[in-house]
C-alpha cells in the first residue's frame, strides 16, 4: 500500500498510528508466502469495493510480481536509497535536525563532487546575461549613492553645525534605508536555521535498537 495507508509497511503489520515504535522485537512482521495468498485473493475479487476493502484489511494488493515464482514479496523488497543515501535526506536528518554527529559541511570533502558537470552553451549564456545585469544593477546603485551623497552634502554646507557635517541627532544618515533593508534581509531569510543548544538526543538503549535494525538491513552492493 502507499505510505499514507492504515498498513503502509511492507515488511510488519504495525498500523499508522504505531509509526513511532522504534522496537523491532515489538513489530508483526508480514511472511512472502501469506502476502502472496492474500494479493491473490485482491485479484480474485469482482468488485471494487471487494478489492478496496480486501486492501484495507491486509495492506496488500495485486501486482504482476507476484506472477514470478521465485519472487519474495517481502525479502525482495528494497529500501528507497535515493533519497535517504543520494539526497542526503537521512544525513540532513542526525547532523542538522537532531545535531548528531559532524554538522554539514564541517569536513573537507576534497574535490567537488560536481567536478564532471559541463556547461553548455545556454548555461555561457544565461551566465552572460546575469553578469549584464549584475553591472547594471552596480551601475544603477552607485549613480544612487553618487546622488545621495551629493544632496548630503549640500544640506550640511548650507547649516553652521559644529559638527563639521555630520548628520544632526534629528536627521537620518543617508544609507540608514539601505541598512535597514540588509538587516530586514537577514532576519527575514527563509532558510535561516536558528542555532540552538538544546539538541536532540536519543538513550543508550535506543541507540542500541537502531544498530540492531541496521545490523539486519541488507544493501544493494553498489551502496557504499
Amino acid at each position: 500500500m502507499a505510505h499514507a495507508a492504515t498498513l503502509f509497511c511492507s515488511f510488519c503489520l504495525c498500523t499508522a498510528d504505531q509509526i513511532e515504535n522504534l522496537n523491532l522485537q515489538s513489530w508483526t512482521l508480514h511472511q512472502g508466502a501469506q502476502v502472496q495468498e492474500q494479493a491473490q485473493v485482491w485479484l480474485n475479487t469482482t468488485t471494487k469495493s471487494g478489492c478496496k476493502t480486501q486492501a484495507q484489511s491486509t495492506g496488500v494488493w495485486w501486482t504482476p510480481l507476484h506472477s514470478l515464482p521465485y519472487w519474495d514479496p517481502v525479502k525482495h523488497v528494497l529500501l528507497g536509497s535515493m533519497h535517504n543515501w543520494q539526497e542526503g535526506v537521512l544525513k540532513h536528518q542526525l547532523c542538522v535536525l537532531w545535531a548528531i554527529g559532524p554538522q554539514e559541511g564541517s569536513q573537507n570533502n576534497g574535490p567537488a563532487i560536481d567536478e564532471d558537470e559541463q556547461w553548455t552553451e545556454t548555461d555561457v549564456s544565461e551566465s552572460a546575461s546575469e553578469l549584464d545585469e549584475l553591472h547594471q544593477e552596480a551601475a544603477e546603485a552607485e549613480a544612487s549613492s553618487l546622488q545621495q551623497n551629493l544632496s548630503f552634502s549640500s544640506q550640511c554646507s548650507g547649516r553652521s553645525s559644529t559638527l563639521s557635517g555630520t548628520p544632526t541627532p534629528d536627521e537620518p544618515h543617508p544609507y540608514a534605508s539601505d541598512m535597514q533593508d540588509e538587516d530586514d534581509e537577514a532576519t527575514g531569510d527563509l532558510d535561516y536555521i536558528p542555532d540552538t543548544t538544546e539538541h536532540f538526543a536519543f538513550t543508550d538503549a535506543q541507540l542500541q535498537e537502531i544498530q540492531n535494525c541496521i545490523s539486519n538491513v541488507t544493501l544493494p552492493t553498489w551502496v557504499q
